[in-house]
């Protein structure tokens, strides 16, 4: 089966899309609209997901918790996303010694080291992201480039 990895962008719309999806509208998602939610959510089903754990602190930040959650269950939401998605971890001295940690930060080192490592789809809708994983070898599908109409050559 293969593998999707979602960076925090994509995690949030497709959580939200999937459980609330009268919540797109939240201040977090205001690039994105349901036709992005449904693009991704058509090109991820039956696929495993992975996640790293700086994804989901970065995504736990974003919708809060207790009096502070964004929207009422945002945090049960991204709980039971934890407990049906393999969890896999990169040390950060291992992303700090790359040449990507620089540029992109801890979380998308991580994303791009882990990568490396295992064969795993990235879906991003940041443009440095996925052009570094691009020249990397790296399977990546930017969100953006989904819904742009594709040209025929004659």
């Amino acid at each position: 089966m293969k593998r999707v990895l979602l960076d925090t962008n994509l995690l949030l719309l497709y959580l939200v899309g999937i459980c609330i999806p009268t919540k797109l509208d939240w201040k977090r998602l205001q690039a994105f609209d349901l036709e992005d939610f449904n693009v991704l959510s058509r090109k991820i089903v039956n696929h495993a997901h992975v996640t790293l754990p700086n994804v989901l602190t970065e995504a736990s930040n974003h919708l809060g918790s207790g009096y502070q959650e964004a929207f009422g269950g945002a945090s049960r939401l991204l709980g039971w996303y934890m407990k049906t998605t393999q969890e896999v971890y990169v040390p950060s001295t291992a992303v700090v010694t790359g040449r990507d940690y620089a540029k992109l930060g801890l979380t998308d080192g991580a994303i791009i080291q882990r990568c490396l490592m295992d064969k795993v789809d990235v879906w991003t809708v940041d443009h440095d992201l996925y052009g570094t994983l691009t020249s990397k070898g790296v399977v990546v599908h930017n969100l953006r480039h989904e819904k742009t109409p594709k040209t025929r050559r004659k």
